[in-house]
């Protein structure tokens, strides 16, 4: 093999080591914030990921562009800001109602991904219900990524870049630039509109008020 394939797994290797295991085993046991992280070296940039909000596309570009011992597709863990001084930091939102919508159509009325079991399934199948029982969830550090609050998981302190579901193409192109990914065409995000749903104007408050903390953040100009 070429000398230059093993300074690359070096390389890795060493990256490995400072940012990927130092924060599963070392930092993540002593933090209180933890984040869905992608590390890429090609890149160098640090993905912080909101789930529904376009994150397969994201992964399927990095994926496409980066070779595979200079990308890892972490899981939660704790981080150090410092470790990444010279990386893009970056995270997408979306939404805050419609990224609930688009969790309870995908993990409730197309599966029972939450395991409620077939009688309360079927009650979760009303957007009432299921939001009565998210009420009682602690979505800000809940394990489930898909409805934990966005701000919970992004170190807005540290985000160099953030971007928009509602305006991904335009902003996915401007961080791809950013970062010198090469981009021919943006991934589709979804491969058919939406039917958009009936929500019940008191359903609507109490969507705001248990993320209220990511309109304030993110989406200020949607309070109602």
């Amino acid at each position: 093999m070429s000398d230059s394939y093993h300074q690359n797994n070096n390389e890795f290797s060493i990256y490995k080591l400072r940012h990927f295991y130092k924060n599963k085993y070392l930092v993540s046991p002593f933090s209180t914030k933890r984040y869905y992280l992608s590390y890429n070296y090609q890149f160098k940039c640090l993905w912080f990921r909101t789930y529904k909000v376009a994150s397969r596309t994201i992964n399927q570009h990095f994926l496409d562009n980066t070779p595979k011992n200079k990308y890892i597709y972490g899981d939660s863990t704790g981080y150090c800001p410092t470790d990444f001084k010279d990386y893009v930091k970056f995270a997408f939102v979306r939404n805050p109602e419609e990224r609930f919508i688009s969790c309870w159509k995908d993990k409730v009325l197309n599966r029972d991904f939450y395991q409620f079991g077939t009688e309360l399934h079927e009650e979760m199948k009303v957007l009432t219900n299921f939001i009565s029982w998210v009420e009682k969830q602690d979505i800000t550090h809940s394990s489930d990524a898909h409805l934990r609050t966005q701000h919970s998981l992004i170190d807005i302190e540290n985000l160099d870049f953030l971007g928009r579901f509602e305006n991904f193409n335009s902003d996915f192109k401007q961080l791809a630039n950013r970062i010198g990914m090469p981009i021919k065409e943006v991934h589709s995000k979804n491969r058919t509109r939406p039917r958009p749903i009936k929500i019940l104007a008191a359903d609507r408050q109490r969507i705001q008020s248990f993320y209220i903390n990511d309109y304030h953040a993110f989406y200020p100009n949607l309070l109602l």
